[in-house]
């Protein structure tokens, strides 16, 4: 073998290797964000969701683009998680296995929150840097508080605030 095909040869290797490494580091990375949720999440489609969930989730998309749908068990009880997106900011929601909206979490920006709440989000969040603010509505509707997604020293995490944007005590 002339030396030209064997460094030929050599760098496919390391492009494979690459490749295989890469892949092998998402699939740690997404592994490893699941265990920091505390829950196991199944991949899914519309047609496997139970026709209940099924008709909930075609009304409330319409006009959204479905992205994601998953499942978790929280507490004994499936949920299934849609995650769409909706004239460019993200809307998920959380479905019960009967077909009822749970919860719904909106993106929104800091600027379109009152000028107190604001305030506080940022005193709640302190030095950490804010990748993104969705507000939160109950399966009514009704708006319960905000979600701030937030980045500091390369993690990112969620901080749970209230209507006037004072951050809520941690879930047990």
């Amino acid at each position: 073998m002339s030396l030209a095909k064997f460094r030929g040869f050599g760098a496919v290797l390391i492009a494979i290797c690459f490749l295989f490494v890469g892949n092998l580091c998402a699939q740690q990375k997404a592994t490893q964000k699941q265990g920091e949720k505390g829950e196991q999440a199944t991949k899914l489609t519309l047609k496997d969701l139970p026709k209940a969930v099924q008709t909930t989730v075609q009304k409330e998309t319409q006009g959204a683009e479905i992205v994601g749908i998953s499942t978790e068990n929280e507490g004994g009880k499936t949920i299934y998680e849609i995650e769409t997106k909706v004239k460019g900011h993200t809307r998920d929601m959380l479905i019960d296995d009967k077909g009822n909206l749970t919860e719904v979490e909106e993106e929104t920006s800091l600027a379109t929150v009152p000028a107190a709440v604001q305030a506080e989000i940022k005193k709640s969040i302190g030095t950490a840097k804010l990748v993104k603010l969705e507000t939160v509505y109950d399966g009514k509707k009704v708006m319960t508080g905000y979600v701030a997604v937030v980045e500091s020293a390369g993690k990112q995490s969620e901080v749970e605030l209230g209507l006037d944007g004072k951050k809520l005590p941690a879930a047990k």
